[in-house]
């Protein structure tokens, strides 16, 4: 059984000598279970205080996980996100509208049936619930190894983050909402959310899945709070 590290990984998956941004990614998903644990082995042991970490090894059969991870990581730059269209056919239907619409605006398509065959093998692959995203590897959309959050200047962003700030004067309830969940603005959300009517929730099932999330994150932010209010100085 072959092990590599998540740079090892990184390298072998993109091409890339500089991975210090997306193996900081990569970790994440070893840590947040995207990756499953049975797929890691880990050496030696973590100790705070003496600042020591142990190390983890990627399986042979993390890789295509892995790979999975950060192709969705480039649209939306968001690890707790990225977890749940893994674990949820829900969102990942949710997610799989959203990348829909990146890829035809960044393509500059009139639509899904111009998008590129790589594109919409990737869409095709996202919404099938037959296709396990933890064991085999989804078609990139992108037309190199290099991912395009590398490429974008402002970092730690994804294409859906990017492509709302560069129209940002003139965007739609929904988008304002994907902003404000993208720079986990729950205030704005919340401001948001009160302007809309039942009307626009019903003739859009993606502003309705995304409008009854950023409530319950907020009911808890909320919660949490009040919580820690509670507690003694």
């Amino acid at each position: 059984m072959s092990l590599m590290n998540s740079s090892k990984a990184v390298q072998e998956l993109f091409g890339v000598n500089d991975v210090e941004y997306l193996r900081t990614k990569a970790n994440s998903y070893m840590r947040n279970g995207v990756i499953p644990s049975s797929s890691i082995v880990k050496e030696g042991f973590n100790d705070s205080q003496m600042n020591k970490r142990g190390k983890k090894w990627l399986k042979s059969d993390a890789v295509n996980c892995l790979f999975n991870a950060l192709i969705l990581d480039a649209f939306f730059d968001d690890t707790k996100y990225v977890k749940e269209v893994f674990d949820s056919m829900t969102t990942r239907l949710d997610a799989a509208q959203l990348c829909e619409e990146i890829l035809i605006r960044t393509q500059s398509s009139q639509g899904l049936n111009n998008l590129p065959a790589i594109s919409r093998e990737f869409l095709r692959q996202l919404t099938d619930d037959n296709f396990s995203l933890r064991k085999t590897r989804l078609t990139s959309p992108f037309s190199d190894k290099r991912l395009p959050q590398m490429d974008i200047s402002l970092r730690n962003t994804g294409l859906l983050y990017h492509i709302l700030r560069s129209q940002r004067l003139a965007i739609s309830f929904k988008e304002q909402l994907i902003l404000c969940f993208l720079e986990q603005d729950l205030i704005g959300a919340n401001a948001c959310l009160s302007q809309l009517d039942d009307t626009q929730l019903k003739e859009d099932i993606v502003l309705q899945s995304l409008a009854s999330f950023l409530k319950h994150t907020h009911q808890e932010a909320q919660s949490f709070n009040a919580l820690l209010n509670m507690l003694p100085d």
